[in-house]
């Protein structure tokens, strides 16, 4: 998974969001897959970040996501459960 984000940040770099989009979308999919959560908060990081740079609407979606995976990874239960009081 690792691979992926690497040759992502790469294209990031060189100004190609499209390939890193792509390469960040292929991490986020074998993140959610392994249960990987700090590689899955990496590739919406860049998700992100190639939607900035790009202007585009989902900077907003990528960012809740990205709060959600490091959240849910910290705290070990769902933003859901820690609103309802469960513990």
């Amino acid at each position: 998974m690792n691979d992926f984000y690497e040759a992502a940040l790469a294209a990031f770099r060189s100004g190609d969001n499209e390939r890193a989009r792509e390469l960040n979308e292929q991490a986020l999919s074998e993140a959610r897959a392994w249960g990987a959560a700090a590689t899955e908060v990496d590739a919406l990081c860049m998700l992100a970040r190639a939607a900035l740079r790009d202007g585009a609407g989902l900077v907003d979606t990528l960012g809740q996501e990205r709060f959600r995976a490091a959240f849910e990874e910290d705290a070990g239960l769902t933003i859901e459960e820690a609103l309802s009081g469960h513990t």
